[in-house]
Order: structure tokens, then sequence, then C-alpha cells
């Protein structure tokens, strides 16, 4: 762990609940060896310092790290999400809000969703506020890729290219929007729009082999 867990010190200290079991192999562990500097599972010989750290300061922590997702860094809040159901059967309300916010900041609604019902009336509330407004969108970015898929068709490619701007302004995480805007871009000789489809999929790890590299093959816009 090389985010702000792993560099609290828990040498010496017990953690403030029952810790018998690791989390890696689930071997039995006894109190006398999770003291020292480098604890280290007898069975599978992992090093049980992150967990402990986080046993220790999971209240800090979780708020740490809900600060950090505020701010727009998610990487404390993957981690502490991550881990701490490994040590806790029930992290408890601060942990499924965190949980949740974070789901909502990469916009895994369904993530989102399955969370609500650990959380707040509030919380729970502006998930299912949220959700409701991307199924929505999902909807109307639908019936645009379809008429763009039409009009394609029939080689209206600038009209197509339009109307699929505006279904990825409602479904931007979608990759057939992309797919299909570079294509009809293409066939337009919309240069600098293609650039930005290419963007779009790179972002979702989502470019075809096929378009591998095009870069090179398109005019310097």
């Amino acid at each position: 762990m090389d985010s702000a867990a792993a560099s609290l010190n828990t040498a010496g200290r017990r953690p403030p609940i029952d810790f018998d079991a690791c989390p890696v192999c689930r071997g039995t562990l006894e109190d006398s060896m999770l003291l020292g500097a480098a604890p280290r599972c007898p069975h599978c010989d992992t090093d049980l310092s992150p967990y402990l750290n986080l046993l220790s300061r999971a209240g800090e922590l979780l708020e740490l790290a809900a600060r950090m997702l505020e701010r727009g860094d998610d990487d404390l809040a993957e981690e502490v999400v991550a881990r701490l159901p490994q040590l806790l059967p029930d992290p408890g309300p601060q942990y499924w809000e965190l949980a949740a916010r974070l789901a909502i900041s990469r916009r895994q609604w369904d993530s989102a969703r399955a969370l609500a019902g650990r959380l707040s009336p509030e919380l729970r509330g502006e998930i299912e506020r949220l959700t409701a407004l991307v199924e929505r969108n999902r909807r109307s970015a639908r019936e645009l890729f379809n008429y763009a898929l039409t009009c394609a068709r029939r080689g209206e490619y600038r009209v197509a290219s339009d109307s699929l701007a505006a279904a990825a302004d409602y479904d931007p995480d979608n990759a057939d929007i992309w797919r299909l805007k570079l294509k009809v871009d293409l066939k337009a000789g919309r240069w600098q729009q293609c650039y930005s489809d290419l963007a779009g999929l790179d972002r979702l790890a989502a470019r075809p082999q096929e378009f591998a590299g095009i870069e090179k093959l398109l005019p310097a816009v």
C-alpha cells in the first residue's frame, strides 16, 4: 500500500478489534504474531502491517479518503474501500458512504445502487435521483444513436455525427457511440472531431484494433 495508510507506524500496538485471521490466506493468527515492527503471517508470509495500520486508523483514514475524493483524488478511497471489508464484517456507515461516493465519482451506477440499502436516507435519495437521471440520459442517447445509425446508412454522415455528438453528451461512457462517431466523422472528413473521438475511445480503453495508430493517417489540425 503506497498511500497514507502505509506510512502509519503500528509497531508494538494491538489492533482495536480482534484480528484473528490473515486477510489473504485466512490462516489463524494469535495476538503475539501481531506485535513488532514488521509482523508477517506465519502461513503465507504476507506483510500484515498495512492491514494493522488500516484497522488502527480506520476512522481517520475514512475521513481522509472522503476529503481526498472530494478533491478528485480517489487513490486512497479505492484502497480503503478494497481492503477494509477484508478485516471487518461490517465496516460501518462511514465506510458505506465512502464506497457509494467512490462509485458515484466513477459513474459506476450499478454499484452505487447496490449500496443504497446501507446508506442514510439522504444519500440513498441522492443516489436514486442520480441513477434516475442517468437512465433518462441513456434512453435519450439510445434514441439519438439509433437515429444516427439510420442517417449513416443513408450516407448522411454529418447529420449522423451531430446526432452522435448529442448522444455522447448524454452518455459519455458508451463506447458504441464513440466508435460509430469515429466512423462517420472519417466519412465526413471531420478530422478535428476524429481526434476527439479517438480520445473518447482511449479514455474508455475501447479503441478498436483497426484504428490503432490511425493518427498517422489523419491530416494535422
